[in-house]
């Protein structure tokens, strides 16, 4: 059985949105892995169990294009959670370097990354019965391939419902739908438009509602509710008509009125495999 001692850490990642984030590695070798360390502080015996319990929905997530878990275990105060490391870093990264370079992503790689991420999300969805909770660009990650793996989905609800009220105060609610804006439950519409919004900031290289960014997180959220539309001018300017088509499909203002991702994937649209494309990112 697994324990802190079975891992060496490499060197810390990051701060995710329940623990600290590390590159490990077992003491005995092996693969690089992700270990999140999530803790339990604060919360009851029940929902503390709960949330552990919640880790075999992990084993159960199988998909090319989702992180993969590798192992877990608990100590008195913390969940560690070890998943598979991608090396490419993360959609915001590749994002930025992009912007930096002045270039835009060929329409190939767009629909490859649309392919791969609808893919994922669907699985979560019709499959597995999940909502992601809380898909950007930053948890979007970079295989040595270049392919696209979706991470950090809401573990539990205890921890989802917390982050959500930390993303609220402390976050800009860039990629929250215009109903979830107006106060509305989170449900697959949400995770939709989500998507629309990644992969908006993929063509357009800036995130959603960025003229609105000064306007104070309660202000921008009024006017997310309120607006509900992105502007797509500067997507249709640069991509084929049947991907801006795609991009507004998942961004319909109204929650009914997006589609349910499984019924996506035979679109003419992604109608070349996805291992055709033979797109690489060089990493």
């Amino acid at each position: 059985m697994s324990s802190a001692s079975s891992y060496k850490k490499l060197k810390k990642l990051g701060k995710g949105s329940f623990g600290s984030v590390y590159l490990v590695q077992r003491s005995e070798g092996g693969e690089p892995l992700v270990m999140k360390e999530v803790s339990l502080r604060g919360l009851s015996r029940k929902d503390r169990q709960a949330t552990i319990n919640e880790v075999s929905i992990l084993k159960k997530v199988v998909h090319p294009n989702v992180i993969a878990y590798r192992d877990s275990f608990s100590t008195i105060d913390m969940l560690c959670i070890c998943m598979e490391h991608a090396p490419g870093g993360d959609l915001t990264a590749l994002i930025s370097s992009k912007r930096r370079s002045g270039e835009r992503f060929a329409e190939g790689v767009v629909i490859k990354m649309a392919y791969e991420l609808t893919s994922a999300l669907a699985y979560f969805h019709h499959e597995l019965h999940l909502l992601h909770r809380d898909l950007k660009p930053q948890n979007v990650f970079v295989a040595s391939d270049g392919s696209m793996k979706l991470g950090d989905f809401g573990l539990s609800k205890q921890l989802a419902a917390t982050n959500a009220l930390a993303k609220t105060l402390c976050g800009t609610p860039l990629y929250m739908s215009p109903e979830l804006c107006a106060g509305e439950t989170y449900n697959r519409a949400a995770d939709v438009w989500a998507l629309g919004c990644v992969l908006f900031e993929v063509m357009g290289l800036q995130p959603p509602w960025q003229q609105y960014a000064t306007q104070g997180i309660n202000r921008l959220m009024q006017l997310i509710a309120r607006t509900g539309t992105l502007d797509l001018r500067g997507c249709k300017a640069h991509y084929s008509a049947s991907l801006c088509d795609y991009l507004e499909k998942l961004l319909a203002k109204r929650a009914s009125q997006r589609p349910a991702l499984a019924t996506l994937l035979p679109l003419p649209l992604f109608a070349q495999p996805p291992h055709g494309w033979m797109i690489s990112f060089h990493l």
